[in-house]
């Protein structure tokens, strides 16, 4: 994905105070952050910005909902994107990466915490396609 000013992050996390909390702690450190109530609100975001978008962080019941049918879309929209699962249980992850989630993010961690990992999350993956693209 092409190098922006401030990352854009899509928040999918089934109740608006969690969305609400953790969307500002990413505004306050710079990322552009689209707030979705749904699996359909969050497909729409990602057509809205033609699949220009950093990373999606979704809960996991939500991304295991109806046969995986919204990571099989995001990656159809957005197959750059980076797909975040936050779960409880590490192990309910492994297999979640068969379907298009590419990391894990397990609670409890604070919403500050959370914000950091996303960021470094992706500050990491984009030094990977720099050393790829230096070859």
């Amino acid at each position: 994905m092409e190098s922006r000013i401030a990352p854009r992050i899509v928040l999918l996390l089934g109740f608006e105070d969690a969305n609400n909390l953790i969307s500002g702690i990413l505004n306050l450190k710079g990322c552009k952050v689209y707030k979705s109530a749904t699996a359909e609100d969050c497909l729409n975001i990602l057509n809205q910005l033609e699949g220009q978008v950093d990373a999606i962080l979704v809960k996991k019941e939500i991304a295991i909902n109806n046969n995986f049918m919204l990571l099989n879309n995001i990656k159809k929209i957005a197959p750059a994107t980076t797909t975040l699962a936050l779960t409880d249980k590490v192990d309910e992850g492994e297999n979640l990466s068969e379907h298009g989630i590419d990391e894990i993010v397990t609670t409890p961690l604070s919403a500050e915490n959370m914000a950091d990992k996303i960021l470094m999350i992706l500050a990491r993956r984009e030094l990977k396609k720099e050393k790829q693209r230096d070859k």
